[in-house]
């Protein structure tokens, strides 16, 4: 392989979407000035990555057998990756009073 060139063995993805709606209102009522603002995220990220470079390494046992000590111990595929999926949701609001005068 070329220097920084990698081997995947399994799909690796990142889809993050997210939804963001704000918005600011201002008026004056006789000598006071009012302010709010607000705002509404909504945010979904989900992630796949291979794994399997870890699974291969000095301490692949670790990653890919069990009962070592015994003596059959049992292993499976180095293949590895790991799947992540999450989502947040965020509400702001802000309101401020000031002297118009």
């Amino acid at each position: 392989m070329q220097p920084l060139e990698v081997t995947l063995f399994n799909p690796a993805y990142d889809n993050d979407k997210f939804e963001m709606t704000s918005w600011t209102v201002d008026g004056k009522m006789g000598p006071v000035k009012a302010v709010y603002t607000g705002g509404y995220l909504v945010r979904h990220v989900e992630q796949s990555g291979d794994y399997t470079n870890y699974s291969r390494g000095v301490y692949a046992d670790y990653y890919q057998c069990y009962g070592k000590y015994d003596l059959t111990p049992t292993c499976f595929s180095p293949s590895a990756y790991w799947h992540t999926s999450e989502e947040n949701k965020h509400m702001q609001h802000e309101f401020r009073l000031s002297n118009a005068g």
